[in-house]
Parts: C-alpha cells; sequence; structure tokens
C-alpha cells in the first residue's frame, strides 16, 4: 500500500511537478484546485494508473484523481470490484 502510494507520487512529480520531492508532497494536496494536473494530464494519469496497476479505470471521475490519495483509493476499490472481493462495493468508484 505504502509503495502504491509513493509510486503515484513519483508519477505526478516526474510529469508535473518536478518542483517538489516525494517527501513534500502530500497525499491529500489538490493537485486539480492547485493547478498541478489539468485535463490531458487527467489522460496522462488515468493511462499511468490503468498500465502500471493493471486495472481498468473507464469510470473514473475527476474527483477520483484529486489527489494522490483518491487516486490510490480508486484503484484499490478497482481492483475489488475486478476480484469479486466479498466487501467490493460496486457503487464505490464513481
Amino acid at each position: 500500500m505504502v509503495q502504491e502510494i509513493r509510486a503515484i507520487k513519483e508519477f505526478v512529480i516526474r510529469e508535473f511537478a518536478s518542483d517538489v520531492t516525494v517527501d513534500e508532497l502530500e497525499s491529500d494536496y489538490d493537485l486539480l484546485n492547485n493547478g498541478v494536473i489539468d485535463s490531458i494530464g487527467l489522460l496522462r494519469t488515468i493511462a499511468w494508473l490503468e498500465k502500471t496497476f493493471e486495472v481498468s479505470l473507464d469510470s473514473a471521475s475527476p474527483e477520483n484523481l484529486r489527489t494522490v490519495e483518491s487516486m490510490h483509493v480508486l484503484v484499490t476499490e478497482t481492483r475489488e470490484l475486478m476480484s469479486g472481493s466479498p466487501g467490493a462495493d460496486p457503487g464505490a468508484v464513481r
């Protein structure tokens, strides 16, 4: 779990925010409202998340991609849905 959050942070920094470090980027920092990721960046982020974590994010919305933490939750919930985990809530991924 911590490795996944770190990987997401490293992607965000490499692609959009090279002026900060992994330790400086808070998991709850709003990447959209603060102009770090724009609409094209959202598409790049979705593609990267799908490839890196082997999930399909067809129903992802900007809200799911607002912070590193929300991206991690999206990937985790999508994995649970794909695997058919007993506790998975089909309405959880928006």
